[in-house]
């Protein structure tokens, strides 16, 4: 018989998208010396936190944004991966 009490497919832990997960992901890439990479990674992140207005805490696999708007985590690590990214780039010339 199954668990009935599992989540489903693509949510939340069971496959969400974490922006505070995504940014550091970002910052990995930095580090690494993979900017455009990490520029490529970068923009969807930050394009769905102007398009939603908020620093979502999780996204769902249809792209609906879950949990708060105000996550701060999220809103940390995407600013942090941001400043990197200008950083190195700002090395490069």
């Amino acid at each position: 018989m199954p668990n009935i009490t599992l989540m489903g497919k693509y949510f939340y832990q069971n496959g969400g998208d974490w922006a505070w997960f995504g940014g550091r992901m970002v910052s990995a890439l930095v580090k690494a010396g993979l900017l455009d990479e990490a520029e490529a990674a970068l923009k969807p992140i930050v394009d769905r936190v102007v398009q939603h207005d908020g620093f979502w805490e999780w996204w769902e696999f249809d792209g609906t944004p879950s949990g708060s708007d105000k996550f701060h985590g999220a809103a940390g690590v995407i600013g942090s991966a941001i400043e990197e990214l200008k950083a190195a780039r700002a090395r490069q010339v």
